[in-house]
């Protein structure tokens, strides 16, 4: 199947149930608590948003986990939501973020050692005498240094980005291969995630990331307008915007998964 056909599985999918969207709303609702109670001018309180903030956090792990859910649905190639379940979807939760973590981990520490390599390249270009005595505006103006810095710099961005695509085709097929098994050591084999990319091709993964980045990011302009609207703006935008864009999402992933991959 290709992307477009999954891109508008996605959309179907979302539209499918609106009682289950909507109760998957107050679970995004209780996640995005402390943006929804500021939208009703309630601020500082540092108690309260301690609380609040506590319980977002526990939702928000709810939210991933009920996310994980809708991707197992579609795997599998059935068509209704899954139902709220509150420990499960918790301990999904917890599955994902581990996963999450170990993905992404490795982009971020090369990216990040470039960069303190390329930034130590950039100071040693201010020479000896510079380093001895206060960094100030003119040495840091100094077109050595300006040079290095912006060259370490673009090189830095450019290494990050490509690191964070390729161990996004991972990440895509590790959560699938979690949704579909239950097991995180089965969504953590960068093997098998490597081999189910390759299935797909990483020109169409590549080509469904750009898109369905491109319509996430529609929705959010559309929720951040939504937003605006004075006090029920982050209410309506949790309600509806957050789990429709969750839902969406996860759907088109998982319809991608089972037709590319596992040829169902």
């Amino acid at each position: 199947m290709g992307i477009t056909e999954s891109i508008k599985h996605g959309f179907s999918y979302a539209t499918s149930d609106y009682q289950k969207l909507l109760i998957f709303g107050i679970i995004c609702i209780l996640a995005s608590l402390s943006s929804v109670v500021t939208g009703f001018g309630i601020k500082n309180n540092e108690s309260l948003f301690a609380i609040i903030g506590i319980i977002a956090f526990i939702f928000s792990i709810i939210t991933g986990g009920y996310g994980l859910g809708i991707l197992k649905k579609n795997v599998e190639g059935a068509s209704d939501l899954p139902d709220l379940n509150i420990k499960n979807n918790f301990i999904d939760g917890i599955k994902f973020i581990v996963l999450e973590i170990v993905y992404y981990i490795i982009p971020i520490i090369i990216t990040l050692i470039i960069g303190i390599i390329t930034l130590g390249a950039s100071i040693s270009s201010l020479g000896t005498e510079a380093l001895n005595s206060t960094v100030n505006e003119t040495a840091l103006l100094n077109p050595a240094f300006l040079g290095t810095f912006l060259t370490g710099l673009g090189i830095t961005i450019i290494i990050g980005i490509i690191l964070f695509i390729i161990f996004t085709f991972f990440e895509l097929m590790g959560v699938s291969r979690l949704a579909k098994t239950g097991s995180l050591s089965e969504g953590l084999s960068f093997r098998q995630s490597y081999a189910d990319a390759k299935s797909i091709g990483f020109g169409p993964l590549l080509g469904w990331i750009i898109l369905i980045g491109i319509i996430l990011f529609i929705i959010a302009i559309i929720g951040s307008l939504i937003t605006l609207i004075p006090y029920v703006g982050a209410l309506i935008t949790a309600l509806v915007i957050t789990p429709f864009s969750i839902i969406f999402a996860n759907a088109s992933l998982g319809n991608l998964y089972k037709t590319d991959v596992l040829k169902e």
